[in-house]
């Protein structure tokens, strides 16, 4: 063999580790700012727009105190109209409407939420001390009183109750790989996920509920709800990753941690995201965890089937990727053996 030729290929076998070395030192870079903007980018666009607010008390009135509420920012809130302050509280409750305000004779009553909606009963606090302060003010004050009640309150432990998407997560992800590289038949892969949402539902459950008392109500309701949001996380990843392979499995985990996370209501609530980004978020099933057992433990009369219907579409989607990246290993290798 030539010099030259020698003197090259010793210079390529020197050169390409540290190429490589060089290149993952780049990807873990990429992957850091990757996952930094996907928490951060939230975080910098949230700004409160449509929040449902409802408002009831005389005709005459309600004019005026719609212009009042849309003085600071036009499509802050979305005002919805009760007859009655009954009519209204029962809106809250079933979470028709984040809050509200209510006109009477002798004065103003702002209604919140404070176990739905912290950054939201923050705002309306804020609105009522803004309210008495004007009143306190006015020339012409004539005993109007402005009060706050909180219809559906939270309690210290449920200020942490957006991290019930944690156990989901992370156990619904663990499923996903443990089924991924440990099972190869797709029966047995489906046995795992099941399993693993089932018991990983009342593992979780019981942790978020008798023993640390974050989240209030039906241990059996959280546990199915957690469950089903465990089962329709690890179906799709695992689904993807039968499907496309490593690829499908990193695709499928960047998709529940990157953009499952930080757009489902996590890190702020998703009326106060981008349309986009609230909008994708509320359909995937992170963001339906939070909102689901948050229902179960404070909102009883709220309407749930959009959160079941949900995880039950993540999951049949899931199943039918897993079935289908089995059917098409086979067919590969059918192919290679004949």
């Amino acid at each position: 063999m030539p010099d030259s030729i020698q003197s090259r290929s010793a210079l390529n076998r020197h050169s390409a580790p540290w190429a490589m070395a060089l290149a993952l030192g780049l990807l873990v870079a990429l992957i850091a700012g990757i996952f930094t903007s996907a928490f951060i980018w939230p975080l910098k666009e949230s700004n409160a727009h449509h929040i449902p607010l409802g408002v009831s008390g005389p005709e005459q009135s309600l004019s005026a105190m719609t212009k009042q509420l849309n003085a600071s920012k036009a499509d802050m809130f979305d005002i919805r109209t009760y007859g009655s302050r009954a009519e209204l509280v029962h809106g809250i409750n079933t979470r028709s409407v984040e809050g509200g305000v209510v006109l009477s004779n002798t004065g103003v009553e702002v209604l919140t939420a404070s176990a739905g909606n912290a950054q939201v009963t923050q705002i309306l606090n804020t609105l009522a001390t803004g309210m008495k302060e004007q009143q306190a003010a006015s020339q012409q004050s004539s005993g109007m009183t402005v009060t706050t009640t909180d219809v559906v309150k939270g309690s210290t432990a449920s200020s942490a109750g957006n991290l019930v998407v944690l156990p989901a997560l992370i156990a619904g992800i663990a499923a996903a790989m443990m089924a991924t590289f440990i099972i190869k038949r797709p029966q047995y892969r489906i046995i795992t996920l099941l399993s693993g949402a089932t018991l990983g539902g009342l593992a979780g459950a019981a942790v978020l509920g008798p023993w640390f008392d974050v989240l209030p109500g039906s241990y059996g309701m959280h546990a199915l709800a957690l469950g089903m949001g465990i089962l329709a996380i690890a179906s799709t990843v695992c689904g993807l990753a039968a499907l496309l392979g490593k690829t499908g499995l990193g695709l499928g985990m960047m998709l529940m941690m990157l953009i499952g996370n930080p757009w489902g209501g996590m890190l702020v609530p998703t009326e106060f995201l981008p349309g986009f980004m609230g909008w994708v978020g509320s359909h995937m099933p992170n963001g339906n965890v939070i909102t689901l057992m948050k229902n179960i433990s404070f909102f009883p009369e709220a309407s749930q089937s959009g959160q079941w219907w949900t995880f039950v579409a993540w999951t049949v989607a899931g199943m039918l990727m897993l079935i289908a990246g089995a059917v098409l290993q086979q067919r590969r290798e059918k192919a290679f053996t004949s």
